[in-house]
């Protein structure tokens, strides 16, 4: 990984939040949103409401828990955007989809699709071998 890869991927994600602000009707659930979406992907040894929140900066983790207790949005919408934002960056005539949490481990790279990802067989991140694609991979 480089810093150029994570520069990029930070734009991809700011553009990615942005275009689903739509779902919100006002700012603060936005940017509890993205700083929710952001914890996510963040390594983090635990992924919870207090560690997204204070990773976030906040002291409580009643923001993160509003976002998705109390807070009106369409979860349904969201998944849709999602799936749709997939098949446009990561679809490709090559790929397979992979319907099942199966992941082999991996020592080396010569195997198609072999990346350091989480692997659900270990519990943890490690080399295996998911889904792969020449524009990217998901879980």
């Amino acid at each position: 990984m480089t810093a150029e890869w994570i520069a990029e991927w930070d734009a991809e994600l700011s553009v990615l939040t942005g275009s689903l602000g739509y779902l919100f009707n006002r700012p603060e659930p936005r940017e509890v949103f993205t700083q929710f979406i952001e914890g996510l992907l963040a390594e983090l040894p635990r992924k919870n409401g207090w560690t997204l929140s204070q990773r976030a900066g906040y002291v409580a983790a009643d923001r993160m828990q509003w976002l998705l207790n109390g807070s009106v949005w369409d979860a349904d919408r969201l998944r849709d955007a999602v799936c749709d934002y997939v098949v446009e960056h990561l679809g490709d005539a090559e790929v397979s989809l992979v319907i099942d949490d199966t992941q082999a481990q991996k020592k080396g790279t010569r195997s198609v699709g072999v990346a350091f990802q989480h692997c659900g067989l270990a519990g943890d991140v490690r080399n295996c071998q998911t889904m792969g694609a020449t524009r990217g991979r998901t879980l």
